[in-house]
């Protein structure tokens, strides 16, 4: 974009540059280009570091503070919120949240390496009310972590884990603590399961998100709270660190007792719909370096909804599908 701007302040400018410099007037076509060009540097400043990460950047150890939830119930046991997130009063992110009640719905862990597809394709193909990112996999679109989907295994073999796995079957549905226990071992009882990584913070209230204090990225994540539902949540921009995140989840009002990171970035994709709703989040930052022009730029000018390999799909439940997907 930057230089964008400079081939195009040349373009126009350069054969009066002269007749600047000697005081006489330009042409007004050059004029105008002058003002173009003011406005559009102006205005590449502002999308370069959009406020909330200038205040990431200013401020990335303080925590910041949640304005009231207010649920909207789309059918028996989902609803939804926007939870705004707040910080030296300003807006710095909006974590989009699904609360799923697993009396009236069950999950399902999806794969597919050789057919990734959108959080959206996901959810039309599957006829899940609700579909979020999994886990993390390599350049061949395969788990990184272990991985079931209905009964069948997926993923390494041999795995430690001193983090959290999602977890369903029809008897539990959750999050379970890997740390210190044979990961596969732990796993056997549930068809359905997510190894993940953080976990965020446990049912102690111990934060056990670590990392850097300066890797920014849109963040999704799933969580428990008090009354057993599944909360399922997604940031809107890249405003947190995984460590912020657990600070904040953990001091919110939405009463969680522990929350498990999924893959972030890009990756971070949420899609919902019921007869009277549909919402579709996409995410696009990830920011290791985050006062890097070009890098903040890129992201900031990319809109396209990453192909998912994994995902987690929830369903009512008479309308689980029969078949492995």
């Amino acid at each position: 974009m930057i230089y964008f701007l400079v081939f195009t302040f040349l373009l126009f400018f350069s054969p009066h540059l002269g007749s600047l410099r000697r005081g006489e007037p330009a042409p007004y076509v050059p004029r105008v280009c002058i003002k173009m060009s003011a406005c559009l540097l102006a205005g590449s400043c502002l999308l370069i570091h959009p406020t909330w990460l200038t205040i990431a950047i200013q401020h990335k150890h303080e925590i910041p503070q949640a304005a009231p939830i207010s649920w909207r119930t789309l059918e028996q046991g989902l609803d939804t919120a926007i939870i705004e997130v707040a910080l030296h009063q300003h807006i710095v992110d909006r974590i989009h949240l699904v609360r799923v009640d697993p009396a009236y719905f069950s999950f399902r862990v999806h794969q597919s390496a050789h057919n990734p597809r959108t959080a959206e394709s996901w959810r039309q193909q599957l006829q899940a009310q609700v579909v979020i990112n999994g886990s993390y996999y390599d350049h061949q679109e395969k788990p990184l972590t272990p991985i079931k989907s209905q009964g069948v295994s997926f993923g390494p073999s041999s795995y430690t884990s001193t983090h959290g796995a999602f977890v369903s079957s029809k008897h539990y549905t959750g999050i379970i603590d890997l740390q210190g226990i044979d990961v596969h071992q732990a796993i056997v009882p549930y068809p359905d399961v997510l190894v993940s990584y953080p976990l965020l913070f446990d049912t102690l209230g111990t934060v056990r998100a670590a990392g850097h204090d300066d890797w920014l990225a849109n963040r999704s994540f799933l969580a428990i709270d008090t009354d057993g539902m599944i909360v399922l949540g997604m940031t809107e921009q890249g405003f947190f660190s995984l460590k912020r995140l657990a600070h904040f989840l953990n001091q919110s009002p939405l009463k969680l007792l522990c929350a498990l990171n999924l893959d972030g970035g890009p990756i971070s994709s949420l899609a919902v719909k019921t007869d009277s709703y549909h919402h579709v989040l996409s995410g696009r930052w990830a920011l290791q370096n985050p006062e890097r022009p070009d890098q903040i730029l890129h992201q900031r000018l990319s809109s396209q909804a990453s192909k998912l390999p994994i995902v987690l799909a929830v369903y009512r439940k008479e309308r689980i599908p029969g078949e492995h997907a």
